[in-house]
C-alpha cells in the first residue's frame, strides 16, 4: 500500500497507494529495507485492528514510520 521513492523515482500513485519520498542518499529509513518494510505491513495492521491515538516513531532516521502513520 506504501510507495517509499526518491525525487528521482516519482510516479503516478495507484489507486489506494500512499506515497512517501524520501532521498535514499540521506536516510536509512527508505522502504525498500526489510525491516522497514516490515514495520510499514505491520503499522497497517495494527491501525486497521486498533486505531491508536498516539505513536512512536523512535530512531529511524527519516522519521518514514511517523509519516506513514500519519497518512493512515
Amino acid at each position: 500500500r506504501f510507495i517509499v521513492h526518491g525525487a528521482h523515482d516519482r510516479r503516478k500513485r495507484h489507486s489506494g497507494e500512499l506515497a512517501i519520498e524520501i532521498e535514499a542518499g540521506l536516510a536509512f529509513g527508505t522502504g525498500h529495507h526489510g525491516t522497514t518494510a516490515g514495520c510499514l505491513a505491520m503499522l497497517e495492521q495494527v491501525v486497521r485492528r486498533e486505531r491508536p491515538r498516539n505513536a512512536l516513531d523512535l530512531g529511524t532516521g527519516s522519521a518514514v514510520l511517523a509519516i506513514a502513520l500519519a497518512k493512515l
